[in-house]
């Protein structure tokens, strides 16, 4: 919803309207989260002997935690790496630029319909296949999708790809999660890790964009990004994975 109504607002009113509107229900969203959730936490007491003996028994070091962790980077890095430059490529597929702003709302949001649409499709699909396979299909499907968005010349074509790119998209990260979930005990530990995993992406895909997009075809940036999903793919695939991995 947010390209979209973001597309609309920009287009409307002005984009520094749109950063302001932005503010206010960040705020609103703040205030909710304050006083709209309970959370009835207690501290576990535990001795020093204790916390060494189970951080021991329980290590998030191991080789699935990093290969999945790994898939994490790799799948941030390549989104970081595509977004900023969608709307350069609508602007330069469209055929009039007053309706650049739109478009690129109603293009950028596909992929979140899509992921909002066949998420729990996927997920009843890895209760009946397995999780890790489900994982591999649907890296294996964005390594094929981004190769044809390297080629289309179509608008069409192109906000279709990025629509079955969301669909993909629903098998990747929330398959990953669940994968990490079963492999450590210390879920907050472990999801954490998940999150500097996507933070490494994002600031490397955005950094390493910016400087490609410099001196090649900004169509060129989407075969790195199917080529950066095929590394995934191979760590996934060699990697000491299996649907039920449990914790060591």
């Amino acid at each position: 919803m947010g390209p979209l109504i973001g597309g609309v607002l920009a287009t409307t009113f002005s984009i520094r309207m749109t950063f302001f509107i932005t503010g206010i229900i960040l705020l609103c969203v703040a205030f909710i989260s304050f006083y709209g959730i309970q959370e009835n936490f207690q501290k576990i007491n535990t001795s020093p002997t204790e916390k060494l003996a189970s951080s021991k028994k329980e290590s998030v070091w191991t080789v699935p935690i990093l290969i999945l962790l790994s898939a994490t980077m790799l799948i941030q890095f390549v989104e970081s790496a595509i977004i900023p430059y969608v709307s350069l490529m609508i602007k330069d597929l469209l055929f009039s630029e007053h309706y650049l702003a739109i478009m690129t709302g109603i293009v950028s949001a596909l992929p979140g319909v899509a992921t909002a649409v066949f998420a729990t499709f996927v997920g009843k699909m890895s209760s009946h296949f397995g999780t890790l396979k489900i994982l591999k299909l649907c890296e294996l499907a964005a390594i094929i999708i981004y190769a044809l968005l390297g080629m289309t010349t179509s608008l069409m074509f192109f906000a279709g790809l990025r629509f079955l790119i969301g669909i993909a998209n629903a098998g990747m990260t929330p398959m990953i999660q669940v994968l990490l979930s079963k492999a450590s005990n210390r879920l907050s530990t472990v999801f954490s890790m998940n999150l500097s995993a996507q933070s490494l992406g994002s600031l490397a895909g955005s950094i390493l964009g910016a400087y490609l997009s410099q001196f090649m075809p900004l169509n060129n940036l989407f075969y790195i990004a199917s080529g950066a999903l095929m590394i995934s793919y191979v760590l996934l695939k060699k990697g000491e994975l299996d649907n039920s991995t449990a914790p060591t």
